[in-house]
């Protein structure tokens, strides 16, 4: 088999380089032999694998909740929408508690067309795995309340939420509601605690 291989290589590149000189435009071609290698495993060599170490300490899972996955496109498509000056659309997933800071829509958009003009997000954890990462207890969230760590820039004029300056890495806490069958933005804040 590997005669008939290396023919057929030999009877290609012969066909290639006709093709090639028989072309009135100059052309290169590579070729490349690919040959087939056989690795042969013995029983020492499995012996060579190490066994797991039973003793090590269990990693934190990751939460496998749905509603923490739709919370992250929540916040996404949020600073995502002002990133992009989508203001209203932007309002429109502000839950009725956050709508109380800003009930005029027209004042929520004046306001973010100064603060966010652009916005990078750099991360969103769940409240509870950036707790204990840093540190502190876990937080347990109810069916229709969560709770997220977010690290965001934002450039704008002015001082944004937290009193950030413009580019500054702000940490800002976000809780989360179930408002007519949908997650919805209920709080922002610079501090949290469980």
């Amino acid at each position: 088999m590997g005669k008939q291989a290396g023919n057929l290589a030999i009877y290609i590149l012969f066909g290639l380089t006709l093709a090639a000189c028989s072309s009135q435009d100059a052309q290169i071609v590579e070729v490349t032999r690919i040959v087939p290698q056989t690795v042969e495993v013995t029983p020492k060599a499995m012996d060579a694998i190490p066994e797991p170490d039973m003793t090590a300490t269990p990693q934190p899972t990751p939460l496998l909740d749905r509603k923490y996955y739709d919370g992250v496109i929540l916040i996404t498509q949020y600073y995502t929408f002002l990133g992009n000056s989508l203001y209203e659309e932007a309002y429109q997933l502000l839950g009725s508690s956050a709508k109380v800071h800003a009930p005029d829509p027209e004042d929520y958009v004046t306001d973010c067309q100064r603060w966010f003009q652009e916005v990078e997000i750099v991360s969103i954890q769940p409240f509870t795995v950036w707790s204990q990462q840093h540190g502190g207890p876990p937080r347990q969230d109810s069916e229709d309340q969560i709770y997220f760590a977010v690290e965001i820039r934002a450039w704008g004029e002015g001082r944004m939420s937290g009193s950030a300056v413009s580019g500054e890495l702000q940490l800002l806490f976000l809780g989360l509601v179930i408002e007519d069958g949908a997650w919805k933005i209920d709080s922002f804040a610079t501090a949290l605690t469980p």
